[in-house]
């Protein structure tokens, strides 16, 4: 009652007000009336951080927070995959002797009769390895400055070479020759512009 005259109350009963936040988040307190047995709540650091990352995982220095936990990273991770990388890209280029194949006439006595002159040679290898193929031409009292020689299958050749002419015998004439290359059958087959007595190499290179 007031002065006499019943009135009827218009403030909001609000009654017990509760709310759970999370970090950021704010509550507005409305007007009215409140009984006090209402609660706000923060929900914890660690539910709002739920994640799998480990120190291992970030780069070195780099923080976080996870589960509730501030972690630092060590880098772990970051460097195995380098080191990783750098020890499985060297490997691949990592070339070892895999052993040599000799083939060819005997030219230690190249005035015999029977050593006949060839111009082309089909010479066994391994497909898929890389090869060095040394191949000496003979021919007795013949110049061999214009002789040219060549791999015609078998090889994909990636560097080639030849010598100055040499004498290595009185009156014999010769030239060597180089190829490296990978090979892509089990045969090779090596041409020369003029036919000479042959004799040669293959030395094999094997990836590791």
């Amino acid at each position: 009652y007031s002065k006499g005259q019943l009135v009827t109350g218009t403030m909001a009963n609000n009654g017990a007000v509760s709310k759970t936040l999370n970090a950021g988040q704010s509550y507005t307190i409305p007007a009215g009336y409140h009984n006090g047995s209402g609660k706000v709540t923060a929900n914890s650091l660690a539910s709002q951080t739920q994640a799998t990352a480990t120190a291992n995982n970030l780069p070195s220095g780099v923080t976080a927070w996870v589960n509730g936990n501030k972690i630092t990273g060590n880098g772990t991770d970051v460097n195995n995959s380098y080191n990783n990388g750098y020890n499985a890209g060297k490997a691949s280029v990592q070339l070892t002797n895999g052993g040599v194949v000799y083939f060819g006439d005997d030219i230690s006595d190249p005035d015999s009769s029977s050593n006949k002159g060839i111009s082309e040679k089909t010479v066994s290898v391994t497909q898929g390895r890389y090869v060095i193929v040394c191949v000496n031409l003979r021919f007795k009292n013949y110049q061999s400055a214009s002789v040219t020689m060549s791999c015609t299958s078998g090889m994909n050749v990636i560097a080639y070479s030849t010598n100055e002419i040499y004498n290595k015998w009185y009156g014999t004439f010769g030239q060597a020759y180089v190829f490296f290359g990978y090979t892509t059958a089990n045969s090779i087959t090596l041409k020369s512009s003029q036919s000479y007595r042959w004799s040669g190499s293959i030395n094999y290179i094997n990836i590791q």
